[in-house]
């Protein structure tokens, strides 16, 4: 078993890493290719969409097996590693399937990015130490959260269909005690922010005791955003694949952790 496990992650791994880097292999051969001008042009155009894919990636609304009570779950790839940004999924069963009734459960998500933690921190220090003011009129921030309702009901003995709203935010703040540019006094503040309402519905297989395989997809209601993902799911191990047709990387190949209640 942990030698498949172990099999399983050097694959995921080697599989991430070629679909980050094939690009940029490809770059070799042009100054400019046509991929890096749509890519830079989607990045300039919404700065905020690349930072709403990668909480995206963080967030899980795939019910709770009907026989537990509770699941937390912690992103690890791309969120954790390389970006240094945890972030805690917690779901939580509130009602049982029965007869009409679906089984109900609500979400809430919470991340905050460590390296940005770790320079304001560093900031506040240089600011009590008699620091330069290059940093100490410094604020950065960048934070995440999720708040959903998960509905269920049964197909079959294995397999169950899911639904529900879902409202997603991220944020990227930095503050100015007075403005770094000259010629613009009144620039004391730099925010990327996008919020989104989703509408979510999708499919769950049991394929053994706490093992699963699901797709979904979400609707934003606001910006008519679309993705997908798909996820394959062990006790404690997730490997599956989030899909945005109009991000800067259309797929995120992801791996998380969760432990059951």
């Amino acid at each position: 078993m942990k030698k498949s496990i172990f099999r399983a992650i050097v694959t995921f791994c080697v599989l991430a890493v070629a679909l980050f880097s094939v690009r940029p292999l490809c770059a070799e051969s042009a100054s400019i290719p046509p991929w890096a001008l749509e890519m830079a042009t989607k990045f300039l155009d919404n700065p905020a969409d690349l930072l709403f894919n990668l909480h995206s990636d963080m967030e899980d609304s795939v019910p709770v097996p009907s026989y537990r009570r509770a699941q937390l779950r912690f992103n690890f790839f791309p969120s954790f590693i390389p970006f240094a940004w945890p972030a805690l999924n917690l779901k939580v069963k509130v009602l049982n399937e029965k007869e009409y009734w679906p089984q109900i459960d609500i979400q809430g998500q919470y991340g905050q990015n460590a390296t940005v933690m770790a320079a304001a921190s560093m900031m506040d220090s240089s600011k009590k130490d008699g620091g330069s003011s290059s940093t100490d009129t410094v604020k950065p921030a960048l934070y995440d959260y999720t708040a959903a309702l998960i509905f269920t009901k049964k197909l079959s003995d294995k397999t169950r269909v899911f639904f529900g709203p879902k409202y997603s935010y991220v944020n990227l703040q930095i503050k100015f005690s007075e403005s770094p540019i000259k010629d613009i006094p009144g620039f004391t503040e730099f925010n990327v922010a996008q919020s989104e309402t989703f509408l979510f519905w999708g499919l769950e297989h049991q394929t053994g005791k706490d093992r699963f395989v699901t797709s979904q997809v979400a609707y934003g209601l606001q910006y008519k955003k679309l993705m997908a993902r798909i996820t394959a799911s062990s006790p404690h191990l997730e490997l599956g694949m989030n899909i945005y047709p109009e991000g800067m990387f259309v797929l995120h190949p992801f791996m998380a952790w969760h432990w059951y209640f």
